[in-house]
């Protein structure tokens, strides 16, 4: 949410959206005015269906203005002004899909990408059925971006048939700005279907039944040997209980989480006879909520990329 808007901040909407017949105004993050339906919103949103069943101001109908306890309502041609975090591009192509206008196209996943989000913020189910088969459209043209997008919002789907094209054409391994919004175990586990035959059950989430995933045992393993050396001045223990011995030097220059990480004030180390659970072997002990897996693959990437 903006600060609260004035009838000085915005420019009106285009049709259909600038219709006297309104009886709510949004306000996007570029201050476009958005002259919009309740009801009509209401039938397409449980969100704002929720929103609207709130008490209402009651306007003083002398001066169109609310009353003393609804003071703070900014009103504007007697109707509330509501900031929205989008911005007016988005917020239009997404009203489009609910009014009976023709719908919007989408020239590319870029486009589609925050309409989808906020078709999910608002729960617009008949426009979250519609970008979906949209985004399955830009398969042939956006592998990598669809599954990323996918995996994001944990469509199985949709994920699975682009992670199907992506191994056929060997894509596995090209950049797209789109896996900054994927997380690593995504990405690993769309690896680990590239380099076998088998099926994944799941793509957007780890198996439930992951052995790997389970961190009930205190016993603490050592990672492969790569990850073993002695001269490493950091210990990473992952979810599941196994010790990477890495280079703090090396993954603040790969890393701006790890360097901000590093950054942080470290507790004191203690005395040869006092036992830390923050320090081994001199190391302090870093915790991390991934599992041996996604960091094996990760830091792999690190390595033979620098």
């Amino acid at each position: 949410m903006g600060s609260r808007p004035t009838s000085l901040d915005f420019v009106p909407a285009l049709p259909p959206f600038n219709k006297r017949t309104a009886d709510i105004i949004f306000i996007t993050s570029d201050n476009v005015a958005f002259r919009v339906h309740s009801q009509l919103l209401s039938l397409a949103s449980r969100i704002f269906e929720g929103m609207f069943d709130l008490p209402q101001p009651v306007l003083d109908g002398s001066d169109g203005q609310a009353g003393a306890i609804f003071s703070t309502q900014v009103l504007h041609d007697g109707l509330p002004l509501i900031p929205v975090s989008e911005r007016s591009d988005v917020l239009e192509t997404l009203l489009r899909f609910l009014y009976p206008v023709p719908d919007p196209t989408l020239a590319s996943v870029k486009e589609l990408d925050p309409v989808l989000k906020a078709a999910l913020k608002y729960d617009m189910l008949e426009a979250i059925d519609i970008l979906k088969e949209r985004l399955r459209g830009f398969i042939k043209t956006a592998l990598l971006e669809v599954y990323c997008i996918a995996c994001c919002y944990g469509f199985e789907e949709q994920a699975a048939i682009a992670a199907a094209h992506i191994r056929s054409r060997d894509l596995q391994y090209s950049y797209v700005p789109q896996l900054r919004q994927t997380t690593a175990g995504c990405y690993f586990r769309l690896l680990q279907y590239c380099k076998t035959p088998s099926k994944q059950s799941s793509f957007c989430h780890p198996p439930s039944d992951s052995s790997d995933r389970v961190a009930d045992s205190s016993a603490v393993l050592d990672a492969n040997p790569l990850f073993d050396n002695i001269q490493a001045d950091t210990i990473l223990r992952t979810f599941n209980n196994v010790d990477f011995l890495v280079h703090s030097m090396v993954l603040t220059q790969t890393s701006t989480v790890f360097r901000d990480m590093f950054s942080i004030p470290q507790p004191e180390r203690k005395t040869d006879d006092e036992q830390s659970h923050d320090f081994e072997d001199a190391r302090p002990i870093v915790r991390i909520t991934e599992t041996s897996i996604v960091m094996d693959s990760c830091t792999f990437v690190t390595i033979e990329n620098p």
